[in-house]
């Protein structure tokens, strides 16, 4: 498994509230990945929730994690999906998480103001990411894998895409 995003701790504490998002940018390697998990660095405080999130260049949500209990101890937290998003490769896509209450995290500061914080989304429904606190690498990060390669379609002759549903495939023993 490798890593895309900010995976040493931020050298700063910063206080994030309710409904705030924090967002990396990262650039997918060359080939197509699918997310294993995002994992972001909170300290300790008062247990929140969280959702990890990753949106488009354009600030357009692409997927949202399962939500996480954020424990009151200063970790890494390890965000999870039902079913792991794809990214296309070569593609650039900010990563963060959308909290639900306030809590303090890491960060450095950069000259990129494709990083930061939005301190306008919403933790129910997370939303475009719109950052009004940028120059910030929170610490946050992706483990992934390879995608699977997607084959060919199989073309069968004579069968409707309405009986694909209906065809006994166990019975059947070869195709020409």
């Amino acid at each position: 498994m490798a890593t895309l995003g900010k995976t040493t701790l931020g050298l700063s504490n910063f206080s994030i509230g309710a409904n705030w998002a924090s967002a990396y940018t990262i650039t997918v390697p060359a080939f197509d990945i699918e997310v294993q998990s995002l994992v972001h660095y909170f300290n300790s405080g008062t247990a929140i929730n969280g959702k990890g999130v990753i949106w488009d260049s354009s600030n357009n949500i692409v997927s949202i994690s399962n939500a996480l209990s954020i424990g009151s101890s200063a970790v890494w937290y390890t965000h999870v999906w039902t079913t792991n998003p794809i990214l296309t490769a070569s593609t650039s896509y900010k990563i963060g998480v959308v909290v639900s209450a306030g809590r303090q995290t890491r960060y450095t500061s950069t000259g990129g103001a494709a990083v930061g914080f939005d301190s306008g989304n919403n933790y129910t429904t997370p939303e475009t990411l719109a950052l009004d606190w940028t120059n910030f690498q929170p610490s946050v990060y992706i483990n992934y894998i390879e995608a699977p390669a997607s084959g060919p379609a199989i073309l069968i002759e004579g069968i409707t895409p309405a009986e694909v549903n209906t065809v006994e495939w166990a019975n059947i023993t070869s195709i020409k």
